[in-house]
């Protein structure tokens, strides 16, 4: 607008100009006239052609400054649609950059309601109330293991049998609405303290014989009774069926593991013939039976079971004297 404004002032008051150096000397309105009638009459000519020379040259000049203004009213009108369009595309990335500048405010205030809404949530919870209760816990004694070489290995023999202790706890509860929300130790205080329970575990894994040590790998307590191998020769009851009182109908003379039905003697050359539970003693495993000598098992049977061995005899009636006994019997090592 500053420029139309200048352009046109400058116009106007070059039209005034004009109008001055082109109009302002009419002699006839001011009453002025050549002193001779033929000196009139060139002057009346020379008015003529003086005054059509300015009215060409006014016409040019107004045709100029049309064009000028036009000119100028364009230009205007151009700047002005690009001041408007590069203001507008400035708003729009003002507003787009918005967040990049005001995050962290704008991130703060969030954060602030954020804050306000759980205050708020808080105190319009229902209260929360606290409560102090005595709990009692059972303490459990502590095992301990002592090693006696003294002892066969794998015998455990309980020293002390040891009990167990009690504790009292304070225990602070918060609870809601009657539903527990919360619950801490705050003090204890041992009423009784445990007693621990100790074992005395064996270390002795040999022993001697004839003057030869022997290792071993357990020891076990078993429940010792007496077969025969069933055969005619034997002595060994036989019913209707085929079937003798000691081996049924297993009585062909040969043990579970193939091996001939004899007894031996118990020497470590010759070792007696057992019967055993091959989950607690293994078939083909070498013992040796405190009070009896060595012995293999080479035998199975539906009655031993656990911690139980059957020793087999030639005859059934030394089988039958033998009854049952409680024997110790040493699991050899390097034996297999």
């Amino acid at each position: 607008m500053f420029i139309i404004v200048n352009v046109c002032y400058y116009e106007i008051k070059k039209e005034e100009l004009a109008e001055i150096i082109f109009g302002g000397g009419n002699m006839e309105e001011s009453g002025t006239i050549p002193l001779c009638g033929g000196g009139n009459k060139r002057w009346q000519s020379g008015k003529e052609r003086k005054n059509k020379e300015e009215d060409k040259t006014r016409s040019r000049y107004y045709a100029k400054s049309r064009k000028r203004i036009a000119a100028s009213v364009v230009t205007m009108a151009v700047l002005t649609t690009l001041f408007f369009i590069q203001y507008c595309r400035t708003e729009v990335t003002i507003e787009e950059e918005k967040p990049r500048f005001l995050l962290a405010e704008e991130g703060k205030a969030l954060v602030d309601q954020d804050r306000l809404k759980q205050m708020d949530e808080v105190l319009k919870a229902p209260p929360v109330f606290e409560e102090k209760q005595k709990v009692r816990e059972i303490l459990q004694p502590t095992t301990v293991r002592i090693s006696n070489p003294d002892l066969d290995y794998g015998i455990v023999r309980v020293i002390e049998e040891g009990s167990e202790g009690l504790i009292e706890h304070v225990v602070e509860i918060k609870k809601r609405e009657g539903r527990e929300l919360s619950r801490k130790i705050v003090s204890s205080e041992v009423i009784k303290p445990p007693v621990n329970r100790v074992l005395e575990y064996g270390g002795k894994n040999t022993f001697s014989r004839a003057g030869r040590i022997y290792e071993y790998k357990k020891v076990l307590y078993v429940n010792a009774t007496a077969y025969c191998p069933g055969t005619p020769g034997s002595g060994c009851p036989i019913d209707e069926r085929g079937a003798s009182q000691c081996t049924g109908f297993y009585n062909d003379g040969y043990t579970y593991t193939g091996k001939k039905a004899v007894a031996g003697d118990g020497s470590i050359i010759n070792p007696h013939i057992i019967a055993v539970d091959p989950a607690v003693i293994p078939l083909k495993a070498m013992v040796y039976l405190e009070g009896y000598g060595f012995a293999i098992a080479e035998d199975t049977g539906s009655a031993i079971k656990g911690s139980s061995i059957d020793l087999l005899f030639n005859h059934h009636d030394d089988a039958w004297k033998f009854g049952r006994k409680q024997l110790k019997v040493y699991l050899l090592a390097n034996f297999e």
